[in-house]
C-alpha cells in the first residue's frame, strides 16, 4: 500500500500549517479551552470557525448559501484537515450536535424552508442543538420510544421524556423522535420533529456525572408545541431520517485524527518518568506489555481509518468498516484510560469537571476524569453489542 500523499495534498497540509500559524494566538487559546469546554460555547470560537469556513476547512460539504465552504467531497483532504487540526488540539469540523448531526441530516431530508431557516445560523454557531432520542425505556432499543406528538391544527403537541440529552441546558432547539402513528409498526410510526427548547412545557434537569459535571440531562416535555413545518421528512417516516443522523454520529467517533496515538504517547511519557521514590512504571513487565499492545492497536485503528479513506475516495461503501472502527475505537479508548488508572493508582476522586474525551491529558487529575468518562463511551452512538449485531447482520450476512 502506498501511504504517501501526492504533491497536491502535501501542499494542502502546508497551507493548513500556514493558516494555523497565522492565527497562532487564537488557536493556542482555543486549544487550551478545548480540554475542558465544548468549544461551541466558547465566545471566541465562532470567530475562528468563520475563518476556517472561509479558508475551506470547516463546512466543506455544505453549500455557501447555508453557511458552508461548498467544496467538492474529498476524503483525503478531509483526513489531512482532521490530522492537522487534531494535532493543534482543535476539532476537524464545526463542533456540536447542530453542525455535526442536524446539518447533514437537514441537507439530506429537510425541505427548502427548513434549510434556509436553520442551517445558516447553525453553521455560524449561533444556534445550539440537542438530540432527543434516548428515553428511560428506550436506549439501545430506540424503536420502543414512547414520546408522542399529536397534531392540533397546524401544531404538534408533544408529551414525553428524553434522557442522556447532551447539552440540553445550552440548546435552542432539539431534533426529536416522537411517535405520531400509535397503531403503526414500531419503526413506521416515528416522526422527526424540531422542538423549540425555550418554550413553556420544556423542562431540563441536569444529570450529575462521576466527574462532577453535568453534560447530560433529562428533558421533560409537557404539552410542548412545534409548528407542523418543523416535521423533517415524511410523517411516520422519521426512522430513516434518524438513521442518517446516527450514521454521522458514529462516523465522528472513530478518532481518525490520531487522538489515540497521542494519548498512548502521553502514557509512554508518564510510564518512563520516575516518581518521587525514583520508580518508573515502565519497569513493570505488565505495564510495558500493555503499552506495547495499546500502541499497536492505536496504529491498527489509524490504518483502518486509512482503509476507510481509500474506500471512500474510490466511491466504495464504508458503512460496515466504519461501524467496526467505532466499536474497536471505543474499546481502545477505554483501555487507554484503564491503563493509566492502573499504572498511576491515583485518587480517582481528584478530577477536574468537564474534561473532554478527545483531549490528551496533561496531569493525573485529568487522566482520572478521562478514565471515569470512558466507562460510558461504549454506549455513546449505540452500544457495542448493537454495533456487533450490525456488523454480523449487514456486514457478514448472518441471520438475526
Amino acid at each position: 500500500m502506498d501511504m504517501t500523499f501526492s504533491a497536491e495534498y502535501e501542499a494542502l497540509r502546508s497551507e493548513i500549517h500556514a493558516f494555523l500559524g497565522d492565527n497562532a494566538e487564537l488557536v493556542a487559546e482555543l486549544s487550551d479551552q478545548s480540554r475542558t469546554s465544548g468549544l461551541q460555547y466558547v465566545p471566541r470560537f465562532p470567530e475562528f470557525a468563520a475563518l476556517a469556513v472561509a479558508a475551506g476547512y470547516y463546512g466543506r460539504n455544505m453549500p455557501r448559501r447555508y453557511g458552508g465552504a461548498e467544496r467538492p467531497y474529498d476524503a483525503i483532504a478531509a483526513l489531512i484537515i482532521r490530522e492537522e487540526f487534531g494535532q493543534a488540539g482543535l476539532p476537524d469540523a464545526l463542533p456540536g450536535m447542530g453542525p455535526r448531526l442536524l446539518a447533514p441530516t437537514l441537507l439530506a431530508h429537510g425541505n427548502d424552508w427548513q434549510k434556509e431557516v436553520f442551517l445558516p445560523p447553525t453553521m455560524a454557531m449561533k444556534l445550539h442543538w440537542c438530540q432527543g432520542y434516548s428515553e428511560p425505556e428506550a436506549g439501545s432499543d430506540l424503536a420502543s420510544l414512547c414520546t408522542r406528538a399529536e397534531l392540533d391544527g397546524d401544531e404538534w403537541v408533544i408529551n414525553g421524556q428524553k434522557v442522556w440529552t447532551t447539552g440540553a441546558q445550552h440548546a435552542d432547539y432539539m431534533f426529536c423522535l416522537c411517535r405520531t402513528e400509535p397503531g403503526a409498526l414500531r419503526h413506521e410510526g416515528i416522526s422527526y420533529i424540531i422542538i423549540d427548547m425555550k418554550q413553556p412545557g420544556v423542562e431540563v434537569r441536569p444529570l450529575r456525572q462521576l466527574t462532577g459535571d453535568s453534560e447530560f440531562n433529562e428533558v421533560f416535555l409537557t404539552d410542548a408545541r412545534a409548528p407542523l413545518a418543523h416535521l423533517v421528512g415524511q410523517r411516520g417516516a422519521g426512522w430513516k431520517v434518524a438513521m442518517t443522523t446516527l450514521g454521522h454520529e458514529r462516523a465522528s467517533m472513530g478518532a481518525g485524527d490520531g487522538t489515540y496515538g497521542r494519548q498512548v504517547e502521553a502514557l509512554w511519557t508518564r510510564a518512563c518518568t520516575p516518581d518521587a521514590d525514583g520508580l518508573r512504571a515502565i519497569d513493570d513487565a505488565g505495564v510495558a506489555r500493555d503499552l506495547c499492545q495499546l500502541e499497536a492497536r492505536a496504529a491498527a485503528n489509524q490504518f483502518t481509518q486509512y482503509r476507510i479513506l481509500s474506500q471512500a475516495a474510490a466511491g466504495q461503501g464504508t458503512r460496515t468498516v466504519s461501524i467496526m472502527s467505532k466499536l474497536v475505537g471505543s474499546e481502545i479508548f477505554q483501555d487507554i484510560a484503564r491503563c493509566h488508572a492502573q499504572m498511576a493508582a491515583t485518587d480517582l476522586l481528584e478530577t477536574p469537571a468537564g474534561f473532554r474525551l478527545g483531549s490528551v491529558p496533561g496531569n493525573p487529575a485529568a487522566w482520572n476524569a478521562l478514565y471515569l468518562r470512558s466507562l460510558g463511551y461504549a454506549i455513546a452512538g449505540g452500544t457495542s453489542n448493537i454495533q456487533r449485531r450490525l456488523v454480523a447482520e449487514r456486514g457478514l450476512g448472518l441471520p438475526r
